[in-house]
């Protein structure tokens, strides 16, 4: 489980720019479950992942993690157990180093190894049935460098080397939103099939509504910093775009939202 407890993060403290971007945040997320994140921009979903991945320290509260506190392990640490997809396909992949070896980089993850870490030929099988499940076709471009992918085949990469080797926890930051919608589409599917069959704990942030509303089991709001809307099961099921706005309008607009969040 991992549990976010009165998590706050404040930036330009002190000074006329000072914004609360997290205040107070609390959530808990279930092993496996599969979260997605919607709010408006400058909410503080991409800060909340940034405060939970360690790239951000958070001025107050804590994060656990499978009954560890993980609030003050430096991001690179945290980065052996906690994987992340980002918006811009070329974040997660080497575009100079071939399919191949951005494999071998990733199946590596958390192992001490040099410039000539080499690739372990008896995994080449293993690596290819890996990208097979993709439906992409990258199987057969092993040797091709990454830099000449497109930026769904990149993205889809990205997606598979960082559940490789299956992580405590994925982070999915707007992950689809460079893409063509055909192409957002299909990342999503595979993204659905991996998250799945590895029952791996899941948060994405999107400002794709359908994305949001089709995949995973449960949705939570953010407004200023907190979350305004937790859905789940059977309420997240009957929830339809038109009735998310709707909410996301009565929590906004009227500006009663502190401590006030409607559950499932």
């Amino acid at each position: 489980m991992l549990n976010i407890n009165n998590v706050s993060k404040v930036f330009n403290e002190g000074t006329i720019n000072e914004i609360k971007v997290i205040d107070k945040l609390n959530v808990a997320i279930n092993d496996g479950e599969f979260l997605t994140i919607v709010g408006s921009n400058g909410a503080g979903k991409s800060t909340l992942l940034n405060l939970i991945a360690g790239s951000f320290n958070l001025d107050e509260g804590n994060v656990i993690l499978q009954d560890n506190d993980i609030s003050n392990i430096s991001e690179h640490k945290k980065a052996k157990f906690i994987a992340r997809v980002f918006q811009d396909p070329t974040k997660g992949t080497s575009p100079s180093m071939t399919i191949l070896e951005n494999l071998s980089l990733a199946d590596n993850k958390g192992r001490r190894f040099g410039f000539s870490f080499g690739i372990d030929k008896r995994k080449i099988e293993f690596f290819k049935e890996q990208l097979a499940i993709l439906n992409l076709g990258l199987e057969n471009k092993l040797n091709t460098k990454v830099g000449l992918l497109s930026g769904g085949q990149r993205q889809a990469l990205s997606l598979l080397m960082a559940t490789l080797k299956t992580p405590k926890l994925l982070l999915l930051d707007e992950h689809t939103a460079a893409l063509d919608p055909k192409t957002s589409e299909t990342i999503m599917q595979i993204t659905d099939k991996i998250v799945k069959e590895k029952d791996i704990t899941t948060l994405m942030i999107t400002h794709n509504l359908n994305h949001a509303l089709d995949y995973g089991n449960r949705i939570v709001m953010m407004h200023q910093g907190k979350i305004v809307l937790d859905k789940q099961g059977i309420s997240k099921k009957s929830l339809t775009k038109e009735k998310l706005i709707e909410q996301f309008n009565s929590v906004t607009l009227n500006g009663d939202f502190d401590d006030r969040v409607i559950l499932a």
